[in-house]
């Protein structure tokens, strides 16, 4: 019964995800065509610097919230109480944002000429505040979310096609970013107030038992977001908004597929939170190691096409005016293992235990080394060099969260069959490379290499008896 209902959460969330990944990437494809490579790297830069603020206002108590409230899942007072007494601190750490971000922009005088798009973006923070997504998702209520969230992108893609014409539609541009975000807040907001599920706290001995576990979330947060934020301003101020747009087409793409993944395993997070804290060590076990083969298992050959494929990938998404972020993107093709696995072993194994401590000093050392090399590197090789900053920076993240993983014992089990995953992956390259040969266009390149490379990849691990892909076909059966 609990494998079902884990199958059908992950069913609906795949669809909603599904429909994330392919919404962003039509709503790129169209406004990198029709905007323009400058415009697009303005909004990213002014973006990236709302980016910074959000960290402040919402995305620190993100994974806290989550497991608590998976832990108290069948005490709706409970619940209530550690709703409000959360969304009270967001809304102070929110005010504080803006006016530290009112402040930067008056003082910065660089940032005045994107004061007016800063502003406007920054309605995400307000948004990302009154949602309390992480209410909903360790109440594990992903059919509302992924209902939600795909009428939504519906809506911005429809907006795109009818209000973007040419590149002065920016505000236009603007908007289709925010409904999505924004939007989602104001939807579960109201849905929050209707339920009665939350309310305010002025109780500061109530509140005060959150801050050390927030501290040690605000610092994982800050530094598993400056990999991408810190590239894209980093590169923004030393090269400008061109070269930002370049790298914004890579980055974005990448992410995508990295969003998705950890978006998919998500998922789970509440359901381990829950396993843990009632000390079900042998379910705990069985869905960890079911969780790391369906990463690895998507990771490991999602990097091989998008390096293998780099060049059709832009082409189709972005145009030919991005055509030099195409080495760029195969760079950052190999982040895609490293990002799956640091991001698996903190969130799916470190933190259902209450480990944040670990995975806060791992993600700080992760954003000190992209840090310094990009300021090493950026100057000298541009944006290819940011690439491999990250790159680094993740792999340094993902073996200390390896590492900070060991004194769980089944740990090293996980691992037995990941050179599956990578003979079964090997096979791309032959069949890559004789389409490419055959085929002419760029979509019957990359239509007839994912069909073909899927297949093979299947059939690869069928012949390697891959254990995992056995059991999870019985589940489909069973269903």
């Amino acid at each position: 019964m609990k494998d079902k209902i884990l199958l059908k959460n992950f069913s609906i969330y795949f669809v909603r995800n599904v429909v994330t990944a392919v919404c962003p990437m039509v709503i790129l494809a169209y406004c990198s065509r029709t905007l323009g490579v400058s415009v697009i790297g303005r909004v990213q830069y002014a973006q990236s610097i709302v980016s910074f603020f959000m960290l402040f206002s919402s995305v620190a108590v993100s994974g806290y919230g989550i497991r608590e409230i998976a832990k108290r899942q069948g005490s709706t007072q409970r619940i209530k109480e550690f709703a409000s007494e959360l969304l009270t601190i967001n809304l102070v750490e929110m005010l504080l944002s803006y006016i530290v971000l009112f402040s930067i922009l008056l003082i910065v005088k660089d940032l005045r000429e994107y004061f007016f798009l800063i502003i406007v973006l920054s309605i995400d923070l307000i948004g990302n505040v009154i949602g309390m997504d992480w209410l909903f998702r360790g109440l594990e209520k992903f059919y509302y979310i992924s209902i939600r969230t795909i009428l939504l992108q519906i809506i911005s893609v429809l907006i795109m096609f009818l209000k973007i014409k040419n590149s002065t539609d920016i505000f236009a541009y603007v908007i289709i970013l925010l409904i999505p975000t924004a939007g989602a807040g104001v939807w579960n907001f109201i849905h929050c107030c209707l339920k009665k599920q939350t309310g305010l706290c002025f109780s500061y001995k109530k509140l005060k038992k959150h801050f050390k576990p927030l501290i040690y979330t605000f610092g994982i947060a800050v530094t598993a977001n400056l990999y991408l934020m810190l590239d894209t301003t980093m590169i923004g101020s030393i090269l400008g908004d061109y070269e930002v747009g370049l790298y914004t087409a890579a980055s974005k793409l990448l992410k995508m597929v990295v969003t998705l993944i950890s978006a998919l395993c998500s998922v789970f997070v509440p359901r381990l939170s829950y396993l843990y804290e009632k000390g079900l060590k042998k379910d705990f076990s069985e869905l960890l190691a079911n969780t790391f083969n369906f990463i690895i298992g998507i990771s490991i050959p999602g990097a091989m096409g998008i390096c293998l494929l780099g060049k059709e990938i832009i082409m189709l998404f972005c145009g030919e005016e991005f055509i030099k972020a195409v080495t760029t993107l195969q760079i950052l093709s190999v982040d895609l293992i490293f990002a799956s696995l640091s991001g698996f072993f903190a969130w799916q194994v470190l933190m259902p235990q209450n480990k944040e401590k670990i995975i806060f000093y791992t993600t700080f050392a992760g954003g000190i080394v992209d840090f310094v090399l990009n300021l090493i590197l950026i100057p000298q090789w541009g944006i290819k060099s940011a690439a491999i900053s990250t790159i680094c920076a993740e792999f340094i993240v993902s073996m200390l969260c390896i590492k900070g993983s060991m004194k769980y014992k089944e740990i090293i089990v996980l691992f037995k069959e990941i050179w599956k995953y990578i003979f079964a992956t090997v096979i791309f390259i032959p069949i890559i490379y004789s389409i490419r040969e055959k085929c002419n266009s760029d979509i019957e390149v990359f239509a007839f290499s994912c069909i073909s490379c899927f297949v093979a990849y299947i059939g690869g691990l069928v012949i390697l008896r891959s254990s995992y892909l056995k059991k999870l076909v019985n589940l489909l059966k069973k269903r």
